[in-house]
């Protein structure tokens, strides 16, 4: 092909691109493609380049988030993304660079599957939407937001490399191959295990000695980059619960049958499938799967390449279907992927799902063969250019997820930008509120690449055990945290807000903290907003959406004596309703702060609990870390209220920390649920009952 040729290839497969992407034109909006993870994606380049250039520090390990934690380590997310991110962040910053990374993946997965499929003498057409079918997949659109599982382009990058290594194994063949196999490798972890070795261990029966030396390259090129990450990982109890969740992101048979139910065209037809379920992975298409099986069963030439990705795409389908068979919900049937569930290492992937990669690139290969087939029956010239524009047309609408495709405004609000011009001086950190699910802790980190303090809250793809043990310990946090629980109440009685705010902000004082910035529209009329005023004076900013204050000395507030004040502190899930009333989780420790009062010398727990799991019997007690009682709770039904024996109270803060001697439980093991939660019991309410 001439040089004219190639660049026609990829302005196709661009303009195609941008067919789906336009709304990132406007740049009045500051869009970023996606939401939720994107802007993690975003706070992760911008990391790695403060990191490396401007602070020269290690970018595996940070302090930027969960305050006031040192060497947070940071699992790799995608090395090869992470490393050019951070080398373009320095020159056209975060946003642009997470949008340039993502796009470009687009047609530089079509233009070299492209140049895969042609160096195998296929027709140019059918070798162009053969490229389409791989990169422009539902697969690659899902994970858009998502920059390690979007960059999908050195796959067929590294099947040319070698391909031509095998034609021709010369060194400068070999090195380009090393090269291509060490830009997958670092492209995602799920790429590296789900494709690449899944890939070479499935080419060992053809080629092991070309295998072996790439399995070993692998090892030694990677070794630097995920050995620190797989340590890091095992030893963290959480990332190891939430293996539980392959039995939950799963491919469904069906999906592989039946489009997408949010077709924005035909999905409200299939709107009766897949119930609670609305993730989409792979939908093959069915001109796509025509093309295939055409392949398989017409075709004359090629056979044994077409044998080779036939069986390759099979297996890969069986092992995205999971360690129990899904056919338009659970069946409990084991399936192959059981047995690789239960290995140590592999148990960290929680997502056999994604095998669908590997399932996609086998299907635009035998797709690209079944077209080839057909085009050779075709003698004009101008039939095949429209029957390739009616291809292209038909299987784009199939693989249709949405039209445009959805982004998301990454303007940093003003208060971040006066923090970090006004605020200069002041080293404390930065409390958001709410603290927030995974969409707003994410949107923290990236609205920190605005002001670049050091911020309480934090999200990794994979928390350390101890992450957030801060935010557990500062009392009245979660409860201040979480907006719903002040209008409809927590677990701990609802007292004076004003007298939470002034007891959470001394201790946020004492540590370290010095902002704290209020999302006005989550608080609307919690009347927190009127207790941090009373507490800490006029706000350093405000404007509609965000107001900001800054702990400074000020008068400790006179704490009431009229009940016991209780807190909340670490071990406890978020807040859910049960019965019409709050409830949370308790973990495998529930932590009860009970905030000084010299008024108050000897108190007693009420504890209504929720008893999910019939083996929980004894309920321990201890104060201070101190035991106090077992109480039997076997005979208690499904609810019940205990209370504990009278106990004296030391001078300062107090903690009551509760347990399960049988616990805690998974709910996986226990009912078939498949929850990553350790849990003991419910606790829907805590009331303390004091003798003065």
């Amino acid at each position: 092909m001439r040089l004219r040729s190639h660049l026609a290839v990829f302005s196709g497969y661009l303009a195609l691109c941008l067919i789906y992407f336009y709304p990132l034109m406007n740049c009045s909006e500051y869009p970023v493609i996606g939401d939720r993870d994107s802007f993690y994606f975003l706070w992760d380049i911008w990391w790695f380049k403060h990191s490396l250039f401007d602070i020269s520090s290690n970018p595996l390990t940070t302090n930027a988030i969960f305050f006031p934690n040192e060497n947070v380590p940071i699992p790799w997310s995608s090395p090869i993304n992470e490393l050019i991110g951070a080398l373009l962040c320095s020159i056209i910053g975060p946003k642009l660079t997470f949008n340039l990374l993502t796009v470009m993946s687009f047609p530089l997965a079509g233009y070299f599957t492209f140049l895969f499929l042609s160096e195998m003498a296929l027709n140019p057409w059918a070798s162009f939407i053969g490229g389409f079918i791989f990169s422009f997949s539902t697969y690659h659109f899902s994970h858009a937001n998502q920059l390690g599982l979007t960059t999908i382009q050195w796959i067929p990058l590294f099947l040319i490399a070698l391909n031509r290594y095998h034609k021709r194994p010369y060194f400068t063949q070999g090195l380009w191959l090393i090269l291509s196999t060490w830009l997958v490798a670092l492209s995602d972890p799920y790429t590296l295990v789900y494709f690449l070795i899944f890939f070479i261990i499935y080419l060992a029966f053809f080629e092991a000695r070309i295998a072996v030396c790439l399995l070993l390259s692998i090892a030694v090129l990677t070794a630097p980059f995920y050995i620190p990450m797989a340590f890091s990982l095992s030893k963290m109890k959480g990332a190891l619960s939430l293996s539980i969740e392959a039995v939950t992101y799963s491919q469904d048979l069906l999906k592989y049958l039946i489009p997408w139910k949010n077709h924005p065209i035909w999905g409200r037809f299939f709107t009766h499938f897949f119930a609670g379920d609305s993730i989409i992975e792979l939908f093959p298409g069915y001109i796509s799967l025509f093309l295939a099986i055409f392949a398989v069963l017409k075709g004359r030439r090629k056979t044994s390449q077409v044998r080779f990705w036939l069986i390759f795409g099979l297996i890969a389908l069986v092992l995205s279907l999971g360690p129990y068979l899904k056919i338009n919900g659970p069946t409990w049937i084991p399936m192959p992927y059981w047995i690789l569930w239960k290995i140590p290492f592999l148990s960290f992937f929680r997502m056999p799902q994604r095998f669908a990669l590997s399932v996609s690139l086998a299907l635009c290969v035998l797709a690209a063969f079944g077209l080839n087939e057909i085009f050779r029956r075709v003698k004009k010239k101008e039939t095949l250019n429209i029957l390739t524009i009616i291809l292209l047309a038909v299987i784009g609408v199939e693989y249709l997820m949405y039209m445009p495709f959805p982004y998301s405004s990454a303007r940093i609000p003003d208060i971040y930008g006066f923090l970090r011009d006004k605020m200069v001086s002041d080293k404390g950190a930065v409390l958001e509120l709410p603290i927030g699910n995974e969409d707003d802790i994410y949107r923290y980190m990236f609205f920190q690449t605005g002001h670049g303090k050091r911020i309480v809250n934090g999200g990794l793809p994979r928390d350390p055990d101890w992450a957030k043990d801060f935010q557990g310990e500062m009392p009245f946090l979660q409860e201040i945290g979480a907006p719903e629980g002040l209008l409809l109440g927590d677990i701990v009685p609802k007292g004076s807000i004003s007298t939470w705010v002034a007891i959470l902000t001394e201790h946020l004082g004492k540590n370290g903290v010095s902002f704290v910035i209020i999302h006005k529209r989550a608080y609307s009329g919690t009347g927190i907003e009127r207790a941090f005023r009373q507490v800490l004076g006029p706000p350093f900013y405000e404007d509609s959406d965000e107001v900001g204050f800054r702990i400074r000395d000020k008068r400790k507030k006179k704490l009431e004596n009229t009940a016991l004040i209780l807190s909340l502190g670490r071990g406890w899930y978020g807040l859910g309703q049960f019965k019409g009333g709050p409830y949370r989780w308790m973990g495998e420790k529930g932590e009860v702060k009970i905030i000084n009062n010299p008024e108050i010398r000897t108190a007693r727990l009420k504890v209504s609990i929720i008893k999910e799991f019939p083996k929980a019997k004894t309920l321990k007690v201890f104060l201070n870390n101190e035991f106090l009682e077992d109480m039997d709770i076997s005979e208690l039904p499904y609810s019940g209220v205990v209370t504990t024996s009278p106990f004296s109270l030391p001078q300062g803060d107090s903690i009551v920390s509760l347990s399960i001697l049988e616990g805690p439980f998974s709910p996986y093991k226990e009912k078939g649920v498949p929850d990553p939660k350790w849990i003991s019991i419910g606790v829907s309410s805590i009331r303390g009952i004091y003798h003065p």
